[in-house]
């Protein structure tokens, strides 16, 4: 995930040189942000391919800072719907329980 996040960096460094200040472009140009946009439209398409959902999940879940919580969660139970393959489902399980309002709630004592 960091080598991602050091290609992204670099690539947007690159950018930002060429385009001063142009904030817009900057964040549009974004690969990581491109490929959440993209995984959106094929969701959009066809809302029966579970691929899609199981890689905006991670996407979202994973490589966003901070992580798009609700989506992740939700494209990770629509991902886990469509009976993904062992690998996908492991990960995305994974996913929505670092993820879920109660793994993140502390412990209350009365």
């Amino acid at each position: 995930m960091q080598i991602i996040y050091e290609i992204n960096r670099r690539f947007l460094s690159d950018v930002s040189a060429r385009f001063p200040n142009d904030y817009r472009r900057i964040s549009r140009m974004s690969l990581i942000e491109d490929g959440i946009d993209g995984l959106r439209q094929v969701v959009q398409i066809d809302d029966s391919y579970a691929d899609a959902h199981c890689f905006l999940a991670v996407a979202t879940g994973r490589f966003l800072d901070p992580p798009d919580e609700a989506t992740a969660i939700g494209e990770g139970e629509a991902c886990l719907a469509s009976n993904p393959p062992g690998m996908f489902r492991n990960d995305i399980e994974q996913i929505i329980a670092e993820l879920s309002p109660s793994a993140n709630s502390a412990p209350t004592t009365t």
